[in-house]
């Protein structure tokens, strides 16, 4: 039960008394700086790769396709590309494809010349085409993955509403509810229910950290009834994002997610579903609780 807003300690105050007990060491930035990884390099290169099969291609069969042909035919590549791997590695594509096509099929053939002073208009046509049609597709796949996953969340949300219903213990609710937001997230979680006048871990999953510091802030949690963590402005420094489970008058625990990528996966959205875990988790304690 929160009894009164003088009894809540300050953000700032409690996160300095969680310091000064703090054991473990904590490794890298919270939130890592945006690196180019090898995967998305590789994926540049098999880029430019296509294009320069299709482009092998059109040579070889340059004298029956024809220019029209051959333009259409460097804009296979581009298009595929942006539907599998994206806006930048679909550009690249592009510019890549208009480089080939004035480098073998316009006059002067193998230099950079241009002969007309059309081409040009017609290269960035092209260019802006590829883009147009990238940001199209790179927008459709994202809405078809936002489709699908709500379709997964909304269903695993409701398989763990059945589960809660004929849940016996408490043990068998926290368990759930960690099973469950494996499903939708992947994440490390937690667990805190009040005990002795304190919270304490009932469940969690392996890699996560407790240490006085992220014990100080999911009592803070508790106390407080108010979300706080990464991704919100109450001790953002914090390793999980934490969340009270409470009724209309009463807390009755603390469930922390830690994400490795929190800026992608803290969306407004994606919290909600966080909120309705807890609130199921919630309810489903309450009732057992009430049986006891």
């Amino acid at each position: 039960m929160i009894d009164s807003e003088d009894k809540r300690p300050e953000p700032e105050s409690l996160l300095a008394i969680a310091k000064k007990g703090e054991t473990a060491t904590r490794v890298g930035n919270l939130y890592p700086k945006k690196e180019i990884s090898a995967v998305s390099l590789l994926i540049y290169v098999m880029s430019a790769i296509g294009v320069i099969i299709v482009s092998l291609l059109g040579f070889i069969f340059r004298d029956i396709l024809g220019q029209v042909n051959l333009l259409f035919l460097m804009i296979i590549p581009v298009v595929l590309i942006a539907t599998f791997w994206g806006r930048g590695p679909s550009i690249l594509a592009a510019i890549l494809s208009v480089m080939i096509f004035d480098f073998l099929f316009v006059k002067p053939y193998f230099t950079f010349d241009v002969s007309e002073v059309g081409y040009f208009s017609s290269y960035l046509l092209f260019i802006m085409f590829a883009y147009v049609i990238s940001n199209f597709v790179s927008d459709l796949y994202h809405k078809v993955q936002q489709f699908e996953q709500n379709e997964t969340r909304n269903t695993t949300l409701y398989e763990l509403s059945k589960d809660l219903v004929t849940a016996r213990s408490i043990d068998q609710v926290l368990n759930l509810m960690i099973r469950h937001a494996g499903q939708i997230f992947p994440c490390d979680m937690a667990i805190y229910l009040p005990e002795n006048g304190q919270v304490s871990l009932k469940a969690s999953t392996d890699r996560i950290k407790i240490n006085p510091k992220e014990l100080g802030i999911a009592t803070w949690v508790w106390l407080n009834g108010e979300p706080a963590g990464e991704g919100t402005d109450k001790l953002p420094e914090a390793w999980a994002y934490y969340l009270p489970m409470k009724t209309t008058d009463t807390v009755k625990g603390v469930v922390g997610f830690h994400f490795d990528d929190p800026e992608q996966i803290l969306t407004p959205e994606n919290k909600s579903a966080l909120d309705m875990i807890a609130l199921l988790g919630t309810l489903a304690i309450e009732r057992i609780g009430g049986k006891e």
